[in-house]
């Protein structure tokens, strides 16, 4: 199939991820993909993927509409789903939406607007997790959980550091995971805890990482590009966010046999679901702190990681889910959109 990708965005966070995973996938599966998106997506597309890089809602309209002719035009977030709708009698492909978070359509104003033709020329509708379809209170969502490519096992027995990596806002909860490392002892065994990422609340965190006794055994790492290459060096992840709509660095470390540690809510409870010793209760420092503790113990983190990562193996590989994928991209194309 001729598929078309729209974000419309210039960061490269968990949507702009799953777009770039899902279209070299879609690529070595024999599919014609063309990508809109921003440089930092562009940088993790394979060569077989035709990209149009540019961030606005203008750049992507006109993209869309000099693209050629479509089979899908697969949008995420709301402004790619606008340009897609916009276009359709361009492109010509049914148009397919991924909500990749649990808020409603069209926070902005230009959202607002657009969401009647969007929600009209919809052929297919899809949510990253049961969380994400819960809270939207949409009937005609699809959930189809996001997959990641399998990985070599990491060598978690020989290392001593724990990893947090998200964007350092609000809702991800970082001030909670620092103060469960603070609880967990953790650093007067040796560790380290390793934070990779930006956002608003960087100087804050710094500030609340510095008034730890061990304050010094903190990390900032900023904007990581190679996230292989970090997952290589840590012992387990530390995920404290309570509304991850799924979580694609829990599903990257689960992938390498990565021990998680998370909050039990969001997308965790889909992804870890029912592995033990692994999830505490949202917000919990204490108790995040105490399960932190149990993985000094190696055979403990060898375990976990274990069953992480069968677990990843049987439900969230990147193959299956674009298989899937393509399943819905030709009952989209039988039953599009009547305007």
């Amino acid at each position: 199939m001729k598929v078309l990708h729209a974000v419309v965005t210039s960061a490269f966070a968990g949507a702009e991820r799953y777009v770039a995973d899902v279209s070299n996938e879609q690529a070595r599966q024999g599919h014609e993909v063309t990508v809109i998106g921003g440089t930092l997506l562009g940088e993790r597309l394979d060569p077989a993927v035709r990209y149009l890089v540019g961030s606005s809602v203008a750049f992507a309209i006109g993209a869309a509409a000099r693209s050629g002719r479509m089979d899908i035009a697969h949008a995420h977030l709301t402004y790619g789903e606008f340009a897609l709708a916009a276009t359709k009698g361009r492109h010509g492909g049914a148009l397919v939406a991924t909500r990749h978070l649990a808020t409603p359509r069209g926070q902005h104003v230009l959202g607002r607007l657009a969401r009647p033709l969007i929600e009209r020329r919809l052929a297919a509708e899809l949510a990253t997790s049961e969380f994400v379809a819960q809270q939207l209170h949409s009937p005609h969502l699809h959930v189809l959980h996001n997959g990641v490519a399998d990985a070599p096992l990491a060598g978690t027995q020989h290392l001593r550091i724990l990893l947090m990596a998200q964007r350092l806002e609000a809702e991800k909860a970082t001030d909670v995971g620092l103060r469960a490392w603070d609880q967990s002892g953790l650093a007067d065994k040796g560790w380290q805890l390793w934070i990779a990422g930006e956002g608003s609340q960087s100087d804050d965190l710094k500030r609340l990482a510095r008034s730890f006794a061990d304050g010094d055994a903190v990390r900032f790492l900023g904007r990581v590009d190679d996230m292989s290459a970090l997952y290589a060096q840590v012992a387990a992840l530390l995920a404290p966010c309570a509304v991850d709509a799924l979580g694609l660095s829990v599903l990257e470390a689960m992938a390498r046999g990565i021990p998680v540690t998370a909050a039990a809510a969001g997308g965790h409870l889909e992804t870890i679901g029912p592995v033990p010793g692994c999830l505490f209760p949202p917000g919990d420092a204490a108790a995040a702190g105490e399960l932190l503790k149990t993985l000094e113990d190696v055979e403990t983190r060898l375990l976990r990681g274990g069953q992480l990562r069968t677990r990843q193996q049987s439900h969230f590989r990147i193959s299956q889910h674009v298989s899937r994928l393509s399943e819905i991209y030709l009952e989209a194309n039988r039953h599009p959109a009547s305007s």
